[in-house]
């Protein structure tokens, strides 16, 4: 089903881009001549109806050449589709070998950490394994149940090719905010060009992808992704602008992984700064020893008494 619809988008690709031409040729001459031109020519706004309907086809065509245009960049770019390809043959290969010589690797690497400090380094790499781990599978079932949902309902309500946005949509939703607006925008579209003139296939197709909006955003990442990662909503997004805009496609892909890592590294960073001599105010022992430890014996100092001779004081050091 998933390559009939796929063959049937390619084929009726054209014919979409035409009819929402004329939709918007159409939408210009209601403006002009139906209820939206009435009304202005009762108020006095009649001079404005030609700009008005000339902006509103302008506006539609725009949008259509944006979208052929995306659609001629992706095929005249077929290099980084190989690239993709190729990413897509190494990628299992390599995690092979890298599975195969895991315990080595991590061996190595541990043995290069000195002995004092083996036990703090494993426990932060640990946390880390664990972040990135949870955010890996919680986004992973709420990519399933996203395809699910998005593929289940527009079929269901009748929109042609939902299956394919659907599915589409859901694997992308690993970006955040980038496979729910394809879904959006597609799905909205298509429905305008294949209800028009009713208004009940755009409505329930909205209704679809709003409601999976709802349970992605307060059900679903919460509780499978946003209590794994122990980020908040803010960091995430100043996560995805600034690796976005510095890495491109691929800082959006590696955005909440590596601040999740990070995240790991400033919580470690903030507890080992509540416990030094800095934020206590207590000496550098006793900073070390912790809560609840024995601090080591007194020992002696050196000083001078007001009449000059040494004595022996026993301090804590």
């Amino acid at each position: 089903m998933l390559a009939r619809q796929i063959a049937g988008f390619i084929k009726a690709f054209p014919d979409l881009v035409r009819k929402a031409q004329e939709l918007g040729a159409g939408a210009g001459d209601q403006v002009t001549h139906g209820f939206i031109g009435s009304l202005m020519q009762k108020y006095g706004l009649g001079g404005r109806l030609s700009d008005l309907s000339s902006s509103a086809s302008d506006f539609v065509n725009q949008a259509v050449n944006w979208v052929v245009g995306f659609g001629n960049s992706l095929l005249a770019h077929g290099a980084a589709l190989l690239d993709l390809l190729s990413l897509i043959v190494i990628t299992p290969v390599v995690a092979f070998y890298m599975l195969v010589d895991w315990p080595r690797m991590i061996a190595t690497i541990d043995g290069l950490v000195p002995p004092r400090d083996r036990d703090t380094v494993r426990g932060i790499f640990a946390d880390i394994d664990r972040a990135l781990a949870g955010f890996l599978r919680g986004q992973g079932l709420v990519c399933l149940f996203l395809a699910a949902w998005y593929g289940i309902g527009l079929s269901f309500v009748g929109l042609n090719f939902g299956l394919l946005i659907g599915i589409a949509g859901g694997l992308l939703a690993f970006i955040p905010y980038v496979g729910s607006l394809m879904v959006l925008v597609l799905s909205l579209l298509i429905a305008v060009v294949q209800g028009w003139p009713s208004w009940h296939l755009p409505v329930e197709a909205l209704g679809v992808v709003l409601i999976g909006q709802f349970l992605e955003g307060n059900v679903l990442s919460p509780k499978l992704v946003g209590d794994k990662v122990g980020l908040h909503p803010v960091w995430i997004i100043f996560a995805l602008l600034g690796f976005g805009s510095v890495f491109g496609f691929t800082g959006l892909l590696v955005a909440v992984p590596v601040a999740s890592a990070l995240g790991v590294l400033l919580r470690f960073g903030a507890n080992r700064y509540r416990r030094s001599p800095i934020y206590t105010g207590l000496n550098a022992v006793t900073a070390i020893a912790g809560p609840g430890e024995a601090t080591p014996p007194a020992t002696p100092k050196l000083t001078e008494m007001a009449l000059g001779d040494p004595v022996l004081e026993r301090t804590p050091a």
